[in-house]
C-alpha cells in the first residue's frame, strides 16, 4: 500500500518534495479525535473519481459516515437529494434543479462549489484584510455565496455535532476544482489564505485536499474515448439508436489520440493537462495550512477505494480506525469488506465497429429505417466471417517517435506527481514503461475513410440492407 503524504513546510523543486510515510502502527498509535477536517477531493478528471464518489453516498446511505460525523456536502454523480436533509431534520419540499450555491441546494447535494469560488474577488480579500487590520470586518473577504450557503450549513452541522462530540468534518468531492485553481493561480495564495481562514473561523476546520495520481499515458486514452464516446452517445437519438444532429467538425476531428492530443497549445490542450495537474497541487502543497495526500491509482495491492479512505483521509479519526484497521477479533477491516476486491468500473465504450457505423450513417451510407444495433452486428459479421480480418485492421497507429514522447512526458509526469515511491516494487519506471508497451495498441485509432474507400466496404453499403436482413 503506498501513501505519499506532503509535507507543507518543504520547499523546493515539486519533483524533490519530501514525503513522509505514514505506517499502520504509526497511524494506530495517532488518536486526536478532537480535529475537524474539510476534505475536498479534486479528482483530476478520468481518475476514478465517479467511482469514488458513489462510494461516498453508498457510505453516507447505510450510515457510517454520519456515525462519525462526517458529511457529504457535495459530490458530482450519485447525488443525493432526501439524505441530508433528512439528517437535518428540514422539511423541504422544494430543491433547485440548479447549481447554483445556495442554502437548499447545498442541503440537497445539489450545489457546485467551482461556480461559487470563481465569484472570489481578490481586491475584497484585500480591502477585508487592511480593514481587519483596523479593528474593521465588515467586509467579507470569501464570496456571499459561500457565507449563504455552504458555511451556514457547515455552522449549523458544526452545532448539530457538538451536542454529542467535538469533532464534525464535511467532505466535498468537486474534480472541477482543479480548473478553478489553475485559472485562479494569479492570485497568488489570497484565495486559499482567505478560505483557509474562513474555515477556521466556521468552526476550526482543518483543510485536506485530496488528488489521484494516474499515468498520463492510460489517462490519455480514457480522456479520448470519452471524447469519442459523448461525441455518440450523449447526442438525442432517434428510436433507430441514430443520433438526431451530426456532432461538430472539431469534435469529429479528435480521432488519432497521440498526433491530435498531443499538440503543445499552451495550458488547455491534453499535452499540457499533466502540468496544470502538477502545479495545482504544487499551489496546494505550499500553503501552511492545507495538508496535501496523493493517492495511487495504480496500487496493485489496494482497491481505489481503499486508497482513498485509508490512504487519504485523515488517520487520526474514528472514521479511519473503522473503514482501515481490523478489529480485536482479526476481522477484515470495513473497506476491505465492501471495497477490497479489484474490479473494473470503465465505462463499456464503443467498439471501431460503432464508430464506423456512425460514420457510415453520417455519410448518408446508411438508411434511417435500419437500427443501429443491427448494422453494427452486421459489420462484425462481414469483418471476421467473409473478409476474414480482425476487428483491428483498418487502424492507423502513432509513430515510434509519437510513442516515446508520449512515453517520456508520461513519465516526467509521474516524477512530478510521487517524487518519492516508497515501494518501488509497486510502482516503478520500469513497470511504467511495461505497462505502456503493452497498451500502445489501445493508442491506434480506426481510419474510417480507409474503410468507407474499400471497394469489399463500399459494395457492403451498397447492399446494407439486404446484408442486414441475410446476418
Amino acid at each position: 500500500m503506498n501513501h505519499y503524504y506532503v509535507d507543507p513546510s518543504k520547499e523546493g523543486n515539486y519533483a524533490t518534495t519530501t514525503t513522509t510515510a505514514l505506517s499502520s502502527s504509526s497511524r494506530d498509535n495517532d488518536d486526536r479525535s478532537n480535529n475537524n477536517y474539510f476534505i475536498l477531493h479534486v479528482g483530476p478528471e478520468k481518475t476514478g473519481t465517479t467511482t469514488l464518489q458513489c462510494t461516498l453516498k453508498e457510505l453516507e446511505n447505510n450510515g457510517i459516515l454520519p456515525s462519525h460525523r462526517f458529511h457529504v456536502l457535495e459530490i458530482q454523480s450519485c447525488r443525493h437529494t432526501d439524505k441530508q436533509i433528512q439528517n437535518l431534520e428540514r422539511n423541504l419540499t422544494i430543491i433547485k434543479k440548479s447549481t447554483k450555491a445556495t442554502y437548499d441546494n447545498v442541503l440537497a447535494g445539489a450545489s457546485w462549489i467551482p461556480g461559487c469560488f470563481f465569484e472570489f474577488n481578490r481586491s475584497a480579500a484585500d480591502e477585508y484584510t487592511n480593514r481587519f487590520a483596523a479593528n474593521d470586518s465588515k467586509v467579507s473577504p470569501m464570496p456571499d455565496c459561500w457565507h449563504e450557503s455552504y458555511e451556514r450549513v457547515m455552522t449549523e452541522l458544526r452545532e448539530n455535532d457538538r451536542k454529542t462530540s467535538s469533532s464534525s468534518s464535511v467532505i466535498v468531492s468537486n474534480e472541477n476544482m482543479m480548473v478553478f485553481i489553475n485559472r485562479r493561480m494569479e492570485y497568488g495564495t489570497r484565495f486559499l489564505d482567505t478560505f483557509t481562514q474562513s474555515l477556521q473561523h466556521i468552526g476550526n476546520y482543518h483543510l485536506v485536499v485530496i488528488a489521484t495520481y494516474r499515468r498520463y499515458f492510460e489517462w490519455l486514452h480514457s480522456e479520448y474515448k470519452q471524447t469519442l464516446n459523448g461525441n455518440v452517445n450523449r447526442e438525442e437519438t432517434n428510436e433507430k439508436g441514430w443520433p438526431r444532429a451530426k456532432p461538430s467538425e472539431s469534435k469529429e476531428g479528435e480521432k488519432q489520440i497521440i498526433p491530435s492530443f498531443l499538440q503543445e497549445k499552451k495550458q488547455f490542450t491534453r499535452l499540457g493537462h499533466a502540468h496544470s495537474i502538477t502545479q495545482v497541487l504544487k499551489f496546494f502543497r505550499d500553503h501552511p495550512n492545507v495538508t496535501l495526500h496523493i493517492i495511487n491509482m495504480h496500487s496493485q495491492d489496494t482497491t481505489l477505494e481503499q486508497e482513498f479512505f485509508c490512504n487519504g483521509f485523515p488517520n487520526d479519526t474514528s472514521l479511519y480506525k473503522t473503514l482501515c484497521t481490523s478489529s480485536n477479533q482479526n476481522k477484515s477491516s470495513v473497506i476491505n469488506n465492501q471495497f477490497g476486491e479489484k474490479k473494473s468500473n470503465a465505462r463499456n465504450y464503443l467498439s471501431s465497429y460503432a464508430e464506423l457505423a456512425l460514420s457510415a450513417y453520417w455519410e448518408g451510407l446508411i438508411p434511417t429505417k435500419i437500427s443501429k444495433k443491427s448494422v453494427i452486428a452486421a459489420m462484425k459479421y462481414f469483418q471476421e466471417e467473409k473478409l476474414k480480418l480482425k476487428e483491428m485492421d483498418f487502424y492507423v497507429c502513432p509513430t515510434e517517435k509519437e510513442y516515446q514522447r508520449l512515453l517520456q512526458y508520461s513519465l516526467s509526469h509521474e516524477r512530478e506527481m510521487l517524487p518519492h515511491i516508497l515501494n518501488p516494487i509497486h510502482l516503478t519506471e520500469k513497470e511504467h514503461i511495461k505497462v505502456f508497451e503493452e497498451a500502445k495498441m489501445k493508442m491506434c485509432h480506426l481510419d474510417t475513410n480507409a474503410v468507407l474507400n474499400d471497394p469489399a466496404w463500399i459494395n457492403f453499403f451498397k447492399n446494407i440492407s439486404e446484408e442486414v436482413l441475410s446476418f
